[in-house]
């Protein structure tokens, strides 16, 4: 008998020795490589048939093959930050169907079949990423090249902390905002979302499922740049409720500024699209763009609040909250905004169209420094010296974007934009004292604002 035990181990051994040469001289584990470093979890949602056959062969290769395999083989798997992002998206995805199963009434009603595949699906890929970083060879924790935009979640790429903030700020601005929890977290905004009354009377069950995967999906791909970014927080328990900050893009007149946005994903979602409100009005008195209306309207064909062509509306199938955010960072954050009056572009590259463009970008300018740069600085100011005081869902953001811009603003911005206002002939009159006394006010406080 123990004979015949020995030769079944030497079999079992020498049949492992010979799946291990073919997994070496195969291209099977680079395929397998290879289709993880090209998707996300929304990819993997959409077919989810296909990924969980392909993610059980990794899970195989790497619980049974790996530690023998060759090193260059092994780090197949490794070299790329990928899979740790689509792990993040996934855990993202189960703390929020979690989250919404919590509070559903109906949570013990019969469950659909796919729900339970893609919650499937997310806990393979859970257990993937482990199987992978736990037989790592090289070092997951590090990145060779710095990168200005990042994927991923709480747990984000490292940057490579530049050599001289002074040479590139670009990388020191990036560096700083992808610390983990900057670009995507959860919040508690159902007590001040412009939706909570909203919320508390739909009729209708929301597919959490569906609410899931957009929350997954916008944690990994976010922009980052010094120019324009984009930061959302999602509400812990009510995972419908999205707040969103979008910084101005440089060389429009919201230059630098940090706008904020309540977002509501309905009962129907994704079948029709979210709801978009601008919070940062001036208490409504601030009409910040023609498709920007003071009481915060948000008039975007994407979000059916506009009529644009066609093929530019809500598509139940293929929009996505990333498109959103692009989209008002693009077609409505840009630097002649008054022709997005409708009939006003016909204007553009005329004698008035350039007086209307500088007049109604003079308004902006002010409007900016008052209510996107100084009225937020003001509360974090405060908020320092007042220990009590209730945290905002972007304090931090707010706090390291301004310091990491404030040499643009208190320099280059302020140049530029008193410059302009005092050579312009269109520049209407009193706005370049405007324009000082403003940056004045937004110097001093920025001056005073400190790292926390």
């Amino acid at each position: 008998d123990d004979d015949d035990d020995d030769d079944e181990e030497e079999e079992l051994a020498e049949e492992c020795a010979r799946m291990t040469r073919v997994f070496e001289n195969a291209s099977l584990a680079y395929f397998l490589a290879r289709e993880l470093k090209i998707c996300d979890f929304n990819n993997m949602a959409d077919r989810a048939e296909y990924y969980t056959s392909l993610l059980e062969c990794v899970l195989v290769f790497h619980e049974t093959l790996v530690p023998t395999l060759k090193e260059n083989l092994r780090a197949a798997f490794e070299k790329y930050d990928n899979m740790r992002d689509i792990v993040q998206q996934a855990k993202t995805f189960l703390h929020v169907t979690e989250a919404a199963n919590a509070v559903e009434e109906d949570k013990y009603e019969e469950r659909e079949q796919e729900e339970i595949v893609l919650e499937n699906l997310a806990k393979l890929i859970v257990r993937v990423g482990t199987a992978i970083e736990a037989n790592a060879i090289v070092d997951l924790t590090k990145d060779d090249d710095a990168m200005t935009t990042t994927r991923g979640t709480n747990k984000r790429k490292k940057i490579a902390a530049p050599e001289s903030r002074e040479k590139n700020l670009e990388k020191t601005y990036c560096y700083a905002l992808s610390r983990p929890g900057f670009q995507f977290d959860n919040f508690v905004l159902a007590d001040s979302s412009h939706y909570k009354d909203k919320l508390l009377k739909q009729a209708t069950k929301p597919n959490a499922h569906a609410i899931a995967r957009a929350v997954a999906g916008i944690s990994g791909s976010l922009p980052l740049s010094v120019s324009s970014s984009a930061f959302v927080r999602v509400d812990e328990n009510q995972s419908q409720l999205w707040s969103i900050l979008i910084t101005g893009p440089e060389d429009t007149p919201y230059d630098s500024g940090a706008f904020i946005f309540d977002v509501m994903l309905t009962s129907d979602f994704p079948n029709k699209p979210p709801l978009v409100n601008l919070k940062t009005t001036g208490g409504g008195r601030v009409r910040f763009n023609p498709n920007l209306y003071n009481d915060g309207k948000v008039c975007l064909s994407l979000l059916g609040t506009w009529s644009g062509g066609e093929g530019e509306g809500w598509n139940a199938q293929h929009s996505t909250m990333l498109q959103v955010i692009v989209s008002i960072q693009s077609l409505i954050f840009v630097a002649d905004p008054c022709f997005n009056e409708p009939g006003w572009e016909k204007d553009r590259g005329t004698d008035v169209g350039d007086k209307k463009d500088f007049e109604y970008s003079a308004v902006i300018k002010t409007a900016t420094l008052e209510w996107a740069i100084l009225d937020h600085v003001k509360r974090l100011n405060r908020k320092k010296k007042n220990a009590a005081a209730k945290d905002g869902p972007f304090d931090e953001v707010l706090r390291a974007h301004f310091l990491n811009k404030r040499d643009h603003v208190i320099t280059t911005l302020r140049s530029k934009w008193e410059r302009e206002a005092k050579e312009n002939e269109n520049s209407p009159a009193g706005h370049l004292e405007k324009v000082k006394a403003k940056f004045t006010e937004v110097a001093e406080e920025l001056s005073a604002l400190k790292e926390q």
